[in-house]
């Protein structure tokens, strides 16, 4: 076989592997990699991918935005999946969503952002990693070794309301120590921490991964997320796409 018949053999399924990806599957259960922008959900179908907690302050006011808003004084809500084969497979991740604050309460420090690699889908044990309304930005655990130790990377970024942020968290493991790097960026500035590696295999082999909204003291704080996603392996998958694109520029040449 000529290598541009085996190009022509092998495009079409490799550029399927490198189409957008998959959606969820029934329940808050879903497949990897997984990617959702809300633009096709309601606030009933919304909850039948992902398991909310306080749920009555989760909607989607407008095809597009997965909102939180909550009156209440320190009120924390999530909205989780779980992402089958993450956690104790110990394999590596990206997962990343973008978001914007609408409304402000008067007083308190709210966070939003997201909840990795949790027990279940109504967290106790979860790695944070969010914005600040104080300026910062932060990788922490919560639960676990009950230290907050195991994870502790901050770093300064400033934020405004009605601005677009994008987080990126990326695991990498070796074995099953895992390091932690956290990306934020508003389309401008860019910046990122790193936490130092430390043992997942004994608290944080969970596979819940979701969004994650908390108020401060003031209450009436508003975000509103564009997108999730979810990629395992991410080095395979860019490698995948890359054989993909390679395929279909030889069939297009010939």
């Amino acid at each position: 076989m000529t290598i541009t018949n085996l190009a022509r053999s092998y495009a079409l399924p490799i550029a399927c592997l490198a189409l957008p990806l998959t959606s969820a599957l029934d329940g808050a259960v879903v497949s990897t990699p997984f990617s959702e922008d809300f633009s096709t959900l309601n606030s009933t179908t919304v909850a039948s991918i992902f398991t909310e907690t306080a749920d009555v302050n989760w909607s989607i006011p407008t095809a597009g935005k997965y909102q939180h808003f909550t009156s209440l004084q320190n009120n924390a809500g999530s909205a989780m999946v779980t992402a089958s084969g993450l956690g104790d497979t110990y394999s590596d991740f990206v997962v990343s969503t973008t978001f914007s604050v609408t409304s402000l309460g008067a007083s308190g420090t709210s966070n939003w952002g997201l909840s990795l690699l949790g027990n279940d889908e109504d967290p106790g044990t979860f790695i944070l990693a969010d914005l600040s309304s104080s300026g910062t930005f932060r990788l922490i655990n919560v639960g676990g070794s009950g230290t907050g130790l195991d994870v502790s990377a901050s770093g300064s970024f400033s934020y405004s309301l009605n601005t677009s942020y994008t987080l990126t968290a990326t695991g990498t493991y070796s074995g099953t120590d895992l390091t932690l790097s956290l990306e934020i960026t508003d389309g401008v500035t860019t910046d990122s921490v790193t936490g130092t590696a430390f043992d997942a295999s004994t608290h944080y082999t969970g596979s819940a991964m979701g969004l994650r909204a908390r108020s401060g003291s003031g209450g009436g704080t508003t975000v509103q997320y564009d997108s999730f996603s979810i990629i395992p392996e991410p080095g395979s998958f860019a490698l995948l796409a890359g054989f993909g694109m390679l395929g279909l520029v030889m069939l297009r040449r010939r």
